[in-house]
């Protein structure tokens, strides 16, 4: 490391416990939903979108209908 000697880590464990931060860190961006929920949420976006468009749709036609 280059860092003033005062500074510098002193011993075996505390480089290891840095390490174990690191560690921790990398595998805290994993996803907590598995694929399955994953894959339910987008279907689940996919039917909004869905719905959203027919209720436009049904929108549209009352409009015209008036």
């Amino acid at each position: 490391m280059i860092s003033p000697l005062a500074q510098r880590l002193k011993t075996m464990k505390a480089i290891q416990g840095l390490q174990a931060i690191e560690d921790w860190e990398r595998n805290a961006h994993i996803s907590l939903i598995s694929a399955q929920g994953l894959a339910g949420i987008e279907q689940l976006r996919r039917r909004v979108r869905h719905v959203a468009t027919e209720n436009e749709s049904a929108r549209e036609q009352d409009r015209r209908a008036i």
